[in-house]
């Protein structure tokens, strides 16, 4: 005996769709993923400037000489890491104008966004290093003047800031030997901090116009863009006007059509009927 059993037909397995990735390399896809790349670097920068700012408040409460040194390198660091951002970010944004669509207004103003947002981190830098060389400058002036007590503050800041590489003496700085040569030490290493941040503000000054440059540029494509279109835009309503002064004169001649046939026909129908009167009257005599 031969077991029943039932057959079941073979299905073959459907093959996986295949994923299209195409639209991943697409002119849209890599500005999105490009600017969302560049708007995490911005957001990273500005909380490097806000640790900076931490650092050099600190370094200004700072009383021991050491401490103050080891700050002043945290701050040498983290200024040196701020420079290559910069120079990183600059080049990012002038990559995202190119690949921008000058036509696509959204991406034009992503573009000047970005661009304002990263010029405005910038002048907060500006800003935080200007009241710290100004700090720096006044705590120098008082040491100086807390060591020589006659001087004024008009000399005193002169030598803060023509200090280069002079050497101290007890005829220059009087008082102790010992704590002449250590208020020179921290002056002349607070000397070497306000050329390093005139050399920052210069640069900074720099960035702040490579990017107007950038910004400007977008913003002039864009407004001959505006200017196409708003003069298209006037065409369009011309031809519009047009179309409409046509149509308006079609009716108009339609109307006085129609008029005609009409007092055609009365004037057809008077003289049928003035003719048709004579012939009565002519079969009735």
């Amino acid at each position: 005996m031969h077991s029943s059993y039932i057959r079941y037909p073979i299905i073959a397995k459907p093959k996986p769709a295949e994923l299209d990735f195409s639209c991943w390399n697409s002119p849209t896809t890599k500005f999105c993923s490009f600017s969302t790349s560049l708007l995490r670097r911005i957001m990273d920068y500005k909380e490097q400037i806000y640790a900076l700012k931490q650092l050099q408040k600190k370094q200004l409460g700072e009383a021991s000489s050491s401490g103050s040194s080891k700050i002043m390198v945290q701050i040498n660091v983290l200024s040196n890491c701020l420079r290559s951002q910069q120079k990183d970010i600059v080049q990012s944004i002038d990559e995202l104008k190119n690949l921008c669509d000058i036509h696509d207004k959204d991406q034009v103003c992503q573009v000047n966004n970005m661009n304002r947002n990263f010029k405005n981190a910038i002048r907060d830098l500006m800003v935080a290093n200007s009241d710290y060389q100004h700090s720096i400058r006044d705590n120098s002036v008082k040491q100086y003047m807390c060591l020589n007590p006659k001087v004024s503050e008009a000399e005193a800041l002169d030598f803060v800031e023509t200090l280069n590489g002079q050497h101290v003496s007890v005829i220059t700085m009087k008082g102790p030997k010992s704590k002449a040569v250590q208020t020179y030490e921290g002056v002349s290493a607070r000397y070497k901090e306000l050329k390093e941040l005139e050399k920052s503000a210069a640069e900074l000054n720099h960035l702040v116009d490579s990017l107007h440059n950038i910004t400007v540029t977008q913003d002039t494509q864009f407004q001959v863009i505006n200017e196409n279109l708003n003069r298209s835009s006037l065409d369009l309503e011309r031809g519009d006007a047009n179309v409409l002064s046509s149509i308006s004169r079609s009716r108009k001649s339609k109307l006085m059509g129609s008029w005609l046939f009409v007092i055609v026909v009365f004037i057809a129908l008077l003289m049928i009927g003035s003719v048709v009167g004579g012939l009565v009257k002519w079969c009735i005599l």
